[in-house]
């Protein structure tokens, strides 16, 4: 059974995926692939750490700040302090990066390429909404025409 947080994260990569053309980022010594998908609409891989949640939490952030990643985003909840959720950035690519706690001595790890942030759209200032006085106004006079041509 998925926990909330893990419901959450994967449905936020999901939506954000991508393929990559660039090269894939290293995970931390140790990293233990145990599935992998290159299609781009799930995590590219998914496997453990063998090293406590804390530790795996800093392996992480060092091996990507390495490879000249910078960390954007640490997301965590308190409801769930054994979970963690990043975003790194380098160039134009944003990795995200699950980790969680397995047991004591050992962490689960879940990483893909997602896509960035669309920048905000462009607002086309030709048209613009109906303001609640004019719409008002035209329900007013097509409510009197009616009444005006009825016998």
């Amino acid at each position: 059974m998925k926990t909330p947080f893990l419901a959450f994260a994967t449905g936020l990569f999901v939506l954000l995926s991508v393929p990559s053309a660039l090269a894939d980022p290293k995970m931390p010594d140790g990293f233990v692939a145990t599935w992998t998908d290159d299609s781009g609409l799930a995590w590219r891989e998914t496997g453990s750490l063998p090293q406590s949640f804390t530790n795996s939490v800093e392996a992480v952030k060092a091996a990507m700040k390495k490879q000249g990643y910078s960390l954007r985003h640490d997301i965590f909840d308190k409801a769930f302090p054994d979970h963690r959720l990043f975003l790194f950035l380098q160039s134009d690519e944003e990795v995200t990066v699950m980790l969680w706690r397995i047991d004591a001595n050992s962490s689960g790890l879940s990483w893909g390429v997602t896509k960035p942030s669309d920048p905000e759209p462009s607002v086309d200032k030709s048209v613009r909404p109906v303001s609640e006085s004019a719409q008002s106004s035209e329900n007013a006079s097509t409510n009197n025409t009616e009444q005006t041509t009825q016998p």
